[in-house]
């Protein structure tokens, strides 16, 4: 996964996966965390990625509205050079990938979803509320 902070999901999320036989890579600096974050915590085996791609959301990448009805909108730091936005479920399925920072959402269902953005300096990711 690439999230700094584990996202809270339900226990039955991998249901019918023998989690013990599976390992959990995680951002650099993250591992404490997902080992005391219910679901997470019950991987075989919880591993640190080499390196961390994330950068800091909070100054750098703003997502907005957010719940969101139709379009989405992001900012991005003069610093950073944006490469594309990738939609994924809540559940981390891979849905599409968007070149542009304005992104039409009104045709996706209700729900939660990950918008993860792509730029010169490495990755972020949001949840994102879809009305």
């Amino acid at each position: 996964v690439n999230w700094q902070t584990p996202l809270s999901i339900n226990s039955n999320v991998f249901e019918g996966l023998i989690l013990d036989n599976i390992t959990l890579t995680v951002p650099k600096g993250t591992k404490d965390n997902y080992e005391l974050a219910d679901v997470w915590k019950d991987f075989g085996a919880i591993s640190e990625a080499l390196s961390s791609l994330d950068i800091n959301t909070e100054n750098t990448v703003k997502f907005y509205p957010n719940p969101v009805k139709d379009i989405l909108h992001i900012t991005l730091d003069s610093t950073l050079n944006f490469k594309q936005v990738n939609i994924y479920t809540v559940l981390g399925k891979y849905l599409y990938s968007e070149k542009s920072l304005s992104i039409d959402v009104s045709y996706l269902s209700s729900g939660i979803y990950i918008f993860e953005v792509e730029t010169s300096q490495g990755k972020t990711s949001k949840k994102i509320v879809k009305l």
